[in-house]
């Protein structure tokens, strides 16, 4: 009997607490790339249903793919309350029922000091669980800078002055994560390499850490150049993956190391306390300001696919043409066999030369 009431007791746990997921803000709202849209809200209600034992708070995203070179937009990945919400329709360019994609857990890529006399550095980039199914799951991490998303991106520990404030400078060790192909239907395989930078003044090493089984932990190797020295670890993780740039853990040897390049600031884009950097390239994805509902991503399909394209131009250009029929009736002149096959045309209607 006492355990039939413990299992009672855990299963109205389970269907009815917890099911909330708070998002950081930053995330929060509407995302536009070139190729999709990709709306992020919190769950903060009971529609989540309990039907995977996996995860139980989860927040499910929704995905809108530009198929057909963007003249036509594909709610591809959307809860089952949006779907209800929105009646989905089915054709050639759609799925009959729209993939289920949830966010499981967010990690903070910043790292945050527990003491409370630092300044705590800006929370702008995170590590994403994903749930595909039961059987695939996904990490990817991305970052924001100015309401943009990227997936090429470098991390560097914070460092602060004897007051407490950050030290905002380009200078020091930057992580670098697994670069994803961003947040897509399926599961990806994980990166291989990733890589770390060592930026000092006007140089720049970039220090290659390739996916291995080796063990985490905090052993240190050495970097010379010329008269300067630096400290780096010997294994750094992402994405619950360990990548090292050593043979073995006895190893005090950085391998594949290339000269320095010349810093440039000009490629690299970075936040304002200089904590986190990323190529300087187009942004995966934009917030839109504008924009932050599903309703409102809602109108944005409509409209685009209320459009219809343009009909081709003519495969040839209209011309008038000449038929020279002063030569065609001299050509055919005293000619019996002619005159019976007109004779014949005749009865059946008028030529083109009758009709011009």
């Amino acid at each position: 009997m006492m355990k039939k009431e413990l299992f009672i007791c855990v299963f109205f746990l389970v269907n009815f607490c917890a099911f909330s997921f708070k998002l950081p803000e930053k995330l929060e709202g509407l995302w536009e790339g070139k190729d999709r849209y990709v709306f992020l809200e919190s769950s903060e209600s009971n529609e989540i249903e309990n039907e995977n034992p996996y995860s139980a708070d989860t927040c499910e995203i929704v995905i809108v793919l530009k198929e057909y070179y963007g003249w036509y937009y594909d709610r591809a990945a959307e809860s089952q309350a949006h779907s209800l919400e929105e009646e989905r329709i089915t054709n050639a360019a759609t799925h009959k029922e729209a993939e289920h994609i949830k966010i499981v857990k967010i990690d903070s890529l910043i790292n945050q000091p527990e003491d409370n006399t630092f300044e705590l550095p800006e929370d702008c980039a995170w590590e994403l669980k994903f749930n595909f199914s039961k059987y695939q799951q996904n990490r990817i991490p991305v970052c924001v800078i100015d309401d943009n998303m990227y997936l090429n991106f470098y991390i560097k520990q914070p460092e602060w002055n004897e007051n407490g404030k950050i030290i905002v400078s380009q200078n020091g060790q930057w992580k670098g994560n697994a670069v994803s192909r961003g947040i897509t239907l399926n599961s990806q395989l994980q990166n291989d390499n990733i890589g770390l930078l060592v930026v000092d003044d006007n140089f720049l090493f970039d220090i290659r850490y390739w996916l291995s089984d080796m063990g985490f932990y905090d052993g240190l190797v050495k970097l010379r150049y010329k008269d300067k020295e630096y400290s780096l670890p010997k294994v750094i993780a992402s994405c619950g993956q360990n990548y090292t740039c050593v043979s073995s853990f006895r190893s005090k040897k950085i391998r594949n190391v290339v000269e320095p390049f010349i810093y440039d600031a000009d490629k690299w884009i970075y936040n304002d306390q200089k904590t986190l950097m990323a190529v300087n390239e187009e942004a995966y994805l934009k917030k839109l300001a504008d924009k932050d509902t599903f309703a409102e991503l809602i109108q944005i399909v409509k409209a685009a696919n209320a459009r219809r394209k343009p009909d081709p131009s003519p495969l040839f250009e209209e011309k008038e043409l000449d038929w020279h029929w002063d030569m065609i009736d001299y050509l055919e002149k005293d000619n019996e066999l002619i005159k019976q096959v007109r004779e014949r045309q005749r009865n059946f209607g008028p030529r083109s030369k009758d009709r011009s």
